[in-house]
């Protein structure tokens, strides 16, 4: 069996997003959703949110996530929960401060061409903790398989 030498052949990158939050202002429990991601050519794909956060002692960030599908990237359908609302970290004295990444991986092969991605995260304190996330939608299953090198 033949691979491709190239991963990058087969994959796509799109959907980004790049977000700050402080507990209890604005910027908390809001949703951002990321840019339309065009899934022509390809049927699956995973979304990769890496995250950190600094809370105090027994306060936690929750993350949601949704999917928008729509046949001409302009009009979209109700948005999906494909990721409901998910304790990511919990402070614990001494670690009040954490990193990490969720993965989402998507099936595509039944919904519209084009998608996109809503995140909600929440701080359950009040204007002392903070976090931050970005979204990285990749796109992969490629319809038509690369030519090998």
């Amino acid at each position: 069996m033949n691979f491709p030498h190239d991963i990058g052949a087969s994959l796509a990158v799109g959907g980004e997003l790049n977000y700050a939050l402080v507990a209890g202002a604005a910027t908390d429990n809001d949703e951002h959703e990321t840019a339309v991601v065009d899934r022509l050519g390809f049927n699956s794909g995973s979304v990769f949110i890496p995250w950190a956060a600094t809370c105090t002692d027994k306060k936690k960030l929750t993350v949601t996530v949704k999917r928008y599908q729509s046949a001409d990237g302009t009009n979209f359908d109700v948005a999906e929960t494909i990721q409901a609302a998910t304790d990511v970290f919990t402070a614990a004295d001494p670690a009040l401060a954490a990193t990490g990444i969720i993965r989402v991986d998507e099936d595509w092969s039944s919904l519209k061409r084009y998608v996109k991605y809503g995140v909600t995260a929440d701080l359950s304190a009040s204007q002392t903790d903070t976090a931050s996330y970005a979204v990285v939608v990749v796109k992969g299953g490629a319809t038509e398989r690369p030519a090998n090198d």
